[in-house]
């Protein structure tokens, strides 16, 4: 088990080099953040860090509050980037809305664990668009965003004392996105290896 301190100073470093990462592709548009899937997954998190800090996980639930915190910060240079976003479309929309769905659906759930389910869900639907776009386009998406933080989310969960859906749920969901997005990210270079 990590310390929770030494989680922080771990943890403060890894995000800001990724926020520094993102900044300068989304600002050069070589990094093409889809706006729907941003706000989404600024709430998602949030949501999961409420859930996490009611539920007695203060120092674990630190990763989802900065999961939360950066894509605003990202939708925020979408709007000041020379470049255009990347398109939204009726994926995006639908999307949105089942997120939204699941997001209302949370905050009239008493439940900590199904609240923490609907917030995983409301997050799944926020990933989509991105999901979509990246298998699509790999290039509008930092592979090294997302091996950040899915070691930002390990410290998270190495700090853990009590292992619970509410304390530890959304914290390991996000580890399984990061690994899937890395995938989704890398994959035609790695079918350009295997086909060769």
């Amino acid at each position: 088990m990590i310390l929770p301190f030494s989680a922080l100073l771990l943890l403060i470093p890894l995000k800001l080099i990724s926020l520094v990462i993102v900044t300068r592709g989304t600002v050069s548009g070589n990094l093409k953040p889809d706006r729907v899937s941003l706000i989404l997954w600024a709430l998602a998190p949030l949501i999961g860090f409420a859930i996490a800090i009611s539920n007695g996980a203060p120092f674990s639930a630190i990763p989802l509050l900065l999961a939360g915190a950066a894509p605003l910060f990202i939708l925020g240079l979408t709007f000041f980037s020379k470049h255009k976003p990347w398109k939204t479309g009726t994926v995006e929309y639908a999307s949105g809305l089942f997120s939204l769905i699941a997001i209302i659906v949370w905050i009239f759930a008493h439940d900590p664990v199904l609240a923490t389910i609907v917030a995983i869900i409301a997050d799944i639907f926020a990933a989509l668009p991105t999901i979509i776009k990246t298998w699509k386009a790999p290039k509008t998406e930092s592979l090294m965003m997302y091996v950040l933080g899915g070691i930002g989310n390990v410290i998270g969960l190495a700090t853990l004392t009590v292992w619970t859906i509410p304390t530890a749920g959304f914290s390991i969901y996000l580890t399984l996105l990061g690994i899937a997005m890395m995938f989704v990210i890398a994959h035609k270079s790695i079918a350009r290896r295997f086909i060769r």
